[in-house]
């Protein structure tokens, strides 16, 4: 499957997500507060980055193009590899650090004293460049949900959705990316994969901030 998709299957497959996962689904969490200690699931990398784009002439690019001036052509999602983003694996390091800066004990999945257990993933498993939504720049894209569950209950403490870009709904956990990330067509973002990584990468402690901020409450 290529990179780029039309944009009305854009359309169709981030709203369907929005309505899969509402942005705001906590249960009541009476014991959230004496929650201390927290076991951290490892977060799965996004399936595949891609770029969804309305521009007229879009259709030039296949799969495998992202920048074709020197050596073999390469996909989106090589040219992210190749900047060393792995938006799973840095999230989950971020959120540690996030965590244990506001006191609390993050322990590995399955730990025996863990109060809670927190899940996370990104939901859809991609990572998007897209103007499919505002139809104006193309700027990153991609959405967590994110559970804390009671290890001694099984039920969910809290269930929410996080979206760092573009949405079709207007969500309380919904940020935009800075301006300098904004590409004003395809040409100028795969012009740039240095620019394009940095991007995406910003979301991550916006979103780690944020989940945080949620369990805090």
């Amino acid at each position: 499957m290529g990179w780029f998709v039309s944009t009305g299957a854009a359309r169709g497959f981030l709203l369907a997500a929005a309505l899969a996962f509402p942005a705001s689904a906590s249960a009541a969490a009476p014991g959230l507060a004496r929650i201390h200690t927290i076991a951290l699931a490892p977060i799965a990398e996004p399936e595949t980055y891609g770029i969804v784009s309305s521009a007229a002439n879009f259709g030039q690019y296949d799969s495998r193009t992202f920048v074709p001036s020197a050596g073999a052509p390469r996909s989106f999602a090589d040219a992210m590899a190749e900047r060393n983003l792995h938006l799973g694996a840095e999230l989950f390091a971020r959120l540690q650090q996030v965590m244990m800066r506001a006191g609390v004990l993050v322990l590995a999945p399955g730990a025996a004293n863990a109060e809670a257990t927190l899940e996370i993933a990104f939901t859809p498993a991609t990572a998007l460049y897209t103007d499919a939504v505002l139809g104006d720049d193309l700027m990153p894209s991609f959405s967590v949900t994110f559970r804390l569950i009671d290890t001694r209950t099984k039920q969910a403490l809290v269930n929410e959705r996080i979206t760092y870009g573009e949405s079709d709904t207007s969500a309380p956990h919904m940020f935009y990316p800075d301006a300098r990330f904004r590409f004003t067509s395809p040409d100028a973002l795969i012009a740039d994969p240095a620019s394009a990584a940095e991007g995406l990468r910003a979301g991550i402690p916006v979103v780690a901030g944020e989940i945080v901020r949620v369990l805090a409450q």
